[in-house]
């Protein structure tokens, strides 16, 4: 064998010499095969190839290339092997339609015995027996390159005749074979090789990878994947698995290359794996960093049930109007609890075990006047509260500057906002944003 570190046939292999480190892109390109030959239009659509089996319903086909991603300890193992086991059964996955094939999973990751202990507790929880055409190739304590698979792939890809290979994870794999991951050029020779070992057998390729560092809520979709935007554009479908507000919940989202798209749902965790829940809004993401103080519900309990302007709902919130618009917006359409009718809001339904608040707004007299623009005349706000006094509403009244109305209403005068005692013991207003 060549051990020349600038050969493809010395990439990852550690059976001559140890494992050679890649040398520039050369030593990702493999020898080169014959290309097929130029074909008419007119002679590809009158004898068109035949279409392959789709192994997913609407998603992938065989000999498609797929892409898991999600952040770390997000279970995407259980995910893959959930889909192991469910096309190798022809089961529903994720309440997707899957066809039966033989699968081959490269599992670098899980030590054997934990590879059967969630294979057996998946097949239970899936009411269903352990396929007997799901195939491991257990290789964690190997290191194990691209040239390792393509040497040792092929043959057992046609023997078994297996229609579709899932590689977890992909990063170890590209690492023994010195594929720098933000590298576009190296990660594409190298996904190029790899693809080329499974499409021979025509076989798909699915493979977990992991998010990049930061909020993946703030990001497009295909763009949360860790590394070149090589990974945005090389897979047939895009997978990704994004935290969900809800605790121990996920929105899974799909980019497809040769099928229509498909909506976005959220699935919950239920050990050993995940369930549906349709009634949760896969736009929900969580994003990182987020207070408990600026969130939506907060905003629904400080809107009155007898109805708000847009000023004086923004005001009750005491927050930067970049934020209240957020809240509003996610609440009047994602969440369906506030609604509008002519220029006021309100909710949509009561708020849990918390009376939403009565605000009454008075403008003192000359509010408005050309002189009053430069005086100190302030507006009132008084919380009347609809409950037990002791109920808080959030922090606010404390400032924020800039213009703040509705597109649908006047713009007023900016005042100072300074919040006045309530009369008669009703509950008062916090003045600090902490």
């Amino acid at each position: 064998m060549n051990n020349d570190p600038k050969s493809a046939s010395s990439v990852g292999d550690h059976h001559t010499g140890g494992y050679q480190p890649l040398i520039g892109l050369q030593s990702l390109l493999p020898n080169l095969k014959p290309w097929p030959a130029a074909i008419s239009a007119l002679e590809l659509c009158s004898n068109p190839p035949e279409t392959p089996a789709v192994l997913i319903e609407g998603m992938l086909y065989r000999g498609g290339t797929m892409i898991v991603s999600g952040p770390s300890k997000a279970r995407k193992t259980y995910t893959l092997l959930d889909a192991g086991l469910s096309i190798a059964a022809g089961r529903p996955w994720l309440d997707l339609v899957t066809s039966k094939t033989n699968v081959l999973y490269l599992n670098m990751e899980l030590q054997e015995f934990a590879v059967a202990k969630r294979v057996a507790r998946i097949a239970e929880a899936k009411e269903m027996t352990v396929p007997s055409n799901l195939y491991f190739l257990n290789l964690r304590d190997r290191v194990t390159g691209v040239s390792d698979i393509e040497r040792e792939l092929p043959e057992k890809l046609n023997i078994l005749d297996v229609g579709l290979v899932i590689v977890d994870p992909l990063y170890k794999v590209a690492a023994y074979s010195g594929a720098e991951e933000n590298s576009n050029d190296q990660q594409a020779a190298f996904l190029g090789r790899l693809q080329e070992v499974c499409g021979d057998a025509k076989a798909a390729i699915m493979f977990a990878h992991h998010f990049a560092k930061g909020s993946a809520a703030n990001k497009n979709q295909i763009d949360r994947a860790s590394g070149g935007g090589v990974f945005a554009r090389w897979p047939d479908v895009i997978m990704t698995l994004t935290e969900h507000k809800q605790p121990e919940a996920m929105t899974m989202e799909f980019t497809l290359r040769n099928f229509a798209p498909i909506d976005s749902f959220v699935a919950r965790w239920e050990y050993p794996m995940w369930r549906i829940d349709r009634e949760l809004n896969p736009a929900n993401l969580k994003r990182a960093g987020a207070s408990t103080i600026f969130t939506a519900e907060v905003a629904l309990k400080v809107l009155s049930i007898e109805g708000m302007t847009y000023s004086e709902w923004f005001i009750a919130t005491g927050w930067k109007e970049s934020t209240f618009r957020r809240r509003r917006d996610e609440l009047v359409n994602d969440l369906k609890t506030v609604v509008r009718r002519g220029d006021k809001y309100y909710p949509a339904k009561p708020v849990g075990d918390v009376p939403c608040a009565k605000f009454s707004f008075k403008r003192p007299e000359g509010w408005g006047s050309q002189d009053s623009q430069n005086s100190q005349i302030e507006p009132v706000a008084v919380l009347v509260a609809k409950a037990e006094p002791t109920i808080q509403p959030p922090p606010c009244f404390n400032g924020g500057g800039g213009r703040h109305s509705d597109p649908a209403e006047e713009p007023g005068p900016k005042a100072p906002r300074e919040l006045r005692p309530a009369a008669d013991g009703d509950a008062a207003l916090d003045n600090s944003r902490n």
